[in-house]
């Protein structure tokens, strides 16, 4: 499991009273008190770059790993998490 998760501030992941301003970590999205209960710090991205980067890193979870699974020929979770882990 991650120790932490980089992700853009979308709604679904914090809470921003103000656009432009910094997230309002005491106020948790579904998302965020499914990490904190997980123990997974969440960290925002304020940066066009840090954004990109988040970005990135789903296109590689959304892309590349149900490529993967399927050429190893993997149908079901209990496969995916065996070959994952």
């Amino acid at each position: 499991m991650p120790s932490s998760l980089y992700s853009d501030r979308g709604s679904h992941y914090f809470v921003t009273l103000k656009a432009g301003e910094a997230v309002d970590k005491s106020r948790l999205t579904q998302v965020g008190r499914a990490l904190e209960r997980l123990g997974i710090e969440h960290i925002p991205a304020y940066s066009p770059e840090a954004r990109g980067r988040s970005e990135r890193m789903f296109s590689t979870l959304q892309d590349r790993l149900p490529r993967e699974l399927a050429l190893a020929g993997i149908a079901d979770i209990e496969a995916a998490n065996r070959f994952i882990a």
